[in-house]
């Protein structure tokens, strides 16, 4: 089976897959423990702000939103939910990208404008980190969809469903 996935004929399919499946579980696994235990990620985020020379900010503030922890994980989830799709069949689920790539670069313009108005240099890393994301799977995506147009769905690993 791995065998067929590395050698098989269409390589921008093969890395579409590649790229999208880390992707994806990084939007799933973070959005569960943003639900549960927000410390991790306010955590993570306190190291990167010292990281890169940010003000401080009260981590205890945004554990205790429960509002904004919903609305945090049900949009990260969301966004591994529309990976999941295009990865699952790409023929069928292609303009899931649109949604995906919105629902990432505005998030990525929000954490600009958050980073320009309070000066918290952290938030203009995840930015960059959105961005980039956004961009590389807008990249991926497209030229395998183009890459697969005219092969049977046989030769594609993982097949289509």
């Amino acid at each position: 089976m791995i065998a067929a996935f590395l050698n098989q004929p269409c390589k921008a399919y093969r890395n579409f897959q590649l790229v999208m499946t880390p992707i994806t579980l990084n939007f799933a696994i973070p959005s569960l423990s943003y639900a549960v235990a927000p410390q991790l990620a306010t955590g993570s985020l306190m190291q990167v702000s010292r990281l890169v020379g940010g003000v401080p900010f009260a981590p205890e503030v945004e554990n205790a939103s429960l509002l904004w922890r919903a609305l945090a994980s049900s949009n990260v989830m969301t966004l591994a939910f529309m990976c999941f799709l295009l990865q699952y069949n790409l023929r069928r689920y292609f303009p899931v990208l649109v949604p995906l790539a919105f629902l990432k670069l505005t998030s990525a313009m929000l954490f600009l404008i958050i980073a320009v108005t309070t000066g918290q240099r952290a938030y203009g890393s995840i930015t960059l980190l959105d961005g980039g994301t956004g961009a590389l799977f807008i990249a991926v995506t497209v030229l395998a969809h183009r890459a697969i147009q005219g092969l049977a769905d046989d030769v594609l690993v993982p097949r289509p469903r």
